[in-house]
């Protein structure tokens, strides 16, 4: 089975393409002119709605970057239930770990909308790696601070209870896939509550609760089949003020 999935080529140039990663968190340790040569090994792909990027277990022989659109990052267990990980938006890089290392995809990826991804191929990024070292020693340092701030989210979402991590996951939500309208951001009924469920690593029920509640707080509600956050602001507040009780 090929890991990536047909799409349509697309031809950006190499300036805009570098300019695009300057923003990309793995590679905010590199100079402009290797981000440059990293641009130029980078193949832009339109990937369709629900099109399987790489399922889990396949061999790792790229890395890929979202330029726009929403993905989702999931795990199937033996007797065929899907958890949800995460999800993912413009600006963030996913399989990396396995290109690095060599090992099989620990995840399935799927779009949820269309979406535009850069893919870098393992063998041309351990080319130029080897012939550019600052390149590989400027992502390696992106990826351990990314790995810190991930790890360190997680454990403070351990120690919180339920309501606390169904606000954080709505507020990823809007974050990464919702739109935005002055204060208002609505996200897609393509993310449901049991999504947000998974994301919160708790139940269906608990988390329609939760979002009711929020719902009588004025902080969510839902309009059209979109989930409305009135003001991210507030919710993120809230957020605060639950991290404290």
């Amino acid at each position: 089975m090929s890991e990536i999935s047909p799409a349509r080529e697309r031809t950006p140039g190499t300036e805009a393409i570098a300019k695009g990663l300057a923003a990309v968190r793995i590679f905010q340790h590199l100079a402009p002119d290797d981000l440059k040569k990293i641009a130029q090994i980078a193949k832009p792909k339109t990937y369709a709605p629900s099109t399987v990027v790489f399922f889990e277990g396949n061999r790792a022989d790229a890395f890929f970057v979202v330029v726009s659109g929403s993905l989702k990052v999931y795990q199937t267990a033996h007797d065929g239930r899907v958890k949800v990980l995460s999800t993912m938006g413009a600006g963030e890089v996913f399989g990396e770990l396995a290109m690095l290392d060599g090992q099989p995809r620990s995840a399935s990826v799927e779009t949820v909308a269309a979406s535009e991804l850069l893919v870098i191929a393992r063998n041309d990024f351990r080319a130029l790696a080897t012939a550019t070292p600052d390149i590989l020693w400027g992502v390696l340092e992106g990826v351990c601070a990314h790995l810190r701030a991930q790890n360190d989210s997680e454990v403070e979402a351990a120690f919180q209870g339920t309501s606390y991590r169904v606000a954080k996951a709505v507020v990823k939500l809007a974050e990464k896939h919702g739109k935005k309208v002055g204060t208002t951001v609505r996200v897609p009924p393509t993310f449901g509550v049991k999504d947000v469920a998974e994301m919160a690593a708790s139940t269906v029920e608990r988390v329609e609760r939760v979002l009711e509640k929020l719902e009588d707080d004025g902080l969510v509600r839902i309009e059209e089949g979109d989930l409305v956050i009135p003001d991210l602001s507030a919710l993120r507040r809230a957020i605060d003020y639950m991290g404290t009780q």
